[in-house]
């Protein structure tokens, strides 16, 4: 079996699932599995990389800090693999982004390659005081996204990526927490 063979097996058990689970929620938890797996394959990530190397737009693309490499999207779900690049310094103290979310998305990203990186969830913010623009939130989780790990990053839940020490590439399995086209359950 070719590593392009796994990759399609995966996502092949990723589309059934979320035929099966019209609960978005449900269905991220029931690909968790598939995606630590294929996370875990050694040929995924030579599928990966080929599959970026045949598109050949990929050379006019503006990606850093992260390249994004997109194998499968369908009705039902994006699955992207991310290369996260390391700062020069491979200083990993530092955000990739400011804090931010994904409004209605589910995100359940797995790491394939690389040590990873740190990643931080905070509660939804509370207004402070009678303010309209200060808010107050909470770290809900902070640790590394390490090798084979595998997370969720539920909808409007504010998360924040930091810079990798060196090369890491996660498969990130998106969808819409709400329904988005009816051809997802044909």
């Amino acid at each position: 079996m070719t590593s392009d063979d796994v990759v399609a097996r995966h996502v092949a058990r990723l589309r059934a699932v979320f035929r099966e689970n019209r609960d978005k929620q449900k269905a991220h938890r029931k690909s968790q599995d598939i995606l630590g797996e294929l996370a875990s394959d050694p040929s995924t990530v030579g599928s990966i990389l080929r599959t970026y190397l045949l598109n050949s737009a990929v050379l006019n693309n503006r990606h850093y800090p992260v390249i994004g490499i997109t194998l499968e999207e369908n009705v039902h779900f994006t699955l992207v693999a991310n290369c996260w690049l390391p700062l020069p310094d491979r200083s990993s103290d530092v955000s990739t982004k400011s804090i931010h979310h994904h409004g209605t998305m589910l995100l359940t990203p797995a790491t394939a390659f690389g040590p990873g990186y740190e990643h931080w969830t905070f509660t939804r913010p509370i207004p402070v005081g009678g303010y309209t623009e200060l808010f107050r939130f909470t770290v809900i989780e902070s640790g590394n996204h390490g090798l084979h790990h595998v997370a969720f990053v539920d909808s409007y839940i504010a998360h924040v990526p930091l810079y990798p020490s060196s090369l890491s590439i996660t498969l990130a399995l998106w969808s819409d927490s709400t329904p988005t086209d009816w051809r997802a359950f044909l």
